[in-house]
């Protein structure tokens, strides 16, 4: 989920636009009619990070947040708020800032990596079988990104030309 959210539940029992079953985190269930009564904020870019059981792709757990990208080197992004998955395979994403607005879902689209001119997974990137992924930012607006699996600082950059 990409937002902020008041809730007087403290155990994460609505996590984004549905609410969790209390004994059974697996069902899901629609927001209650009345619910603005709370005062509640929801997520305006959310996903969902139920794995069906024995599901054979990629789903997200986990969100780490980013930082809205405002640098020069790669205009594609100005504006996109970019932030990856710590779980599964640490998955990239990014979404337009202006497209985050209460009360509307902003679709989340995924961001690919490459490591040199080869697309590939930021596992592959670090060689670890775990993120632990981290963001940074310099003061030209230009993102960075880190894992405790290597300790190495990579700058986000663009692709090369193939």
């Amino acid at each position: 989920m990409v937002g902020l959210k008041k809730s007087i539940c403290q155990n994460w029992m609505l996590p984004g636009t549905w609410v969790i079953n209390e004994k059974n985190e697996n069902i899901l269930f629609s927001l209650p009619k009345d619910d603005t009564k709370y005062g509640y904020t929801y997520p305006v870019a959310q996903y969902s990070h139920h794995v069906p059981k024995n599901y054979p792709g990629f789903y997200g757990i986990a969100i780490t947040g980013g930082y809205v990208y405002r640098g020069k080197a790669i205009p594609e992004l100005v504006g996109q708020y970019i932030f990856a998955d710590f779980g599964n395979d640490a998955r990239f994403f990014h979404v337009p800032v202006d497209e985050l607005v209460n009360g509307k879902q902003a679709k989340i689209k995924e961001l690919r990596l490459f490591n040199g001119k080869k697309e590939a997974t930021f596992l592959q990137i670090i060689g670890s079988k775990r993120s632990d992924v981290r963001f940074g930012i310099d003061e030209e607006g230009e993102i960075y990104v880190t894992s405790k699996s290597d300790g190495k600082v990579r700058k986000v950059v663009p692709v090369p030309k193939i």
